[in-house]
């Protein structure tokens, strides 16, 4: 009979969980489809990081996956070619510096915060296209 009341509980602790996270994912969709200063600061910020790093014009875009993850999607546009959006985002080196260039941004934004302060990319220059070097 223990047992019974034990598994019982734990049921209703689980449906307890599960109306909780459904609550967040809610709360963190809201707060991604409304623009707000924090997602304007981050953006903001990669973009300048990564034009004065790769010289190339980035966008980046947040989006809420079916699991109520974050998605960071970063598109490259050509500067001399009408702003016509360009594969370089797809490389495996532009791809590392995109990384580090958004770890920075993070740091960056939330300096004022209680955050973390430090960032350790581990090999990031050793595999990379001599031409980003």
């Amino acid at each position: 009979m223990e047992q019974l009341d034990q598994a019982t509980d734990t049921q209703r602790e689980i449906g307890e969980e599960r109306q909780k996270l459904t609550e967040a994912i809610t709360h963190v969709r809201e707060s991604v489809s409304k623009e707000n200063n924090i997602l304007s600061k981050i953006r903001r910020t990669f973009s300048e990081c990564v034009e004065r790093v790769l010289m190339v014009e980035a966008l980046l875009s947040i989006t809420v996956n079916q699991y109520g993850n974050l998605e960071f999607k970063v598109r490259t546009l050509d500067r001399d070619i009408s702003k016509r959006e360009t594969s370089e985002d797809q490389g495996t080196s532009y791809r590392k510096i995109l990384a580090a260039c958004f770890d920075l941004t993070l740091l960056v934004v939330y300096s004022p915060e209680k955050f973390y302060r430090f960032v350790y990319h581990d090999g990031i220059f050793e595999g990379l296209d001599n031409r980003r070097k």
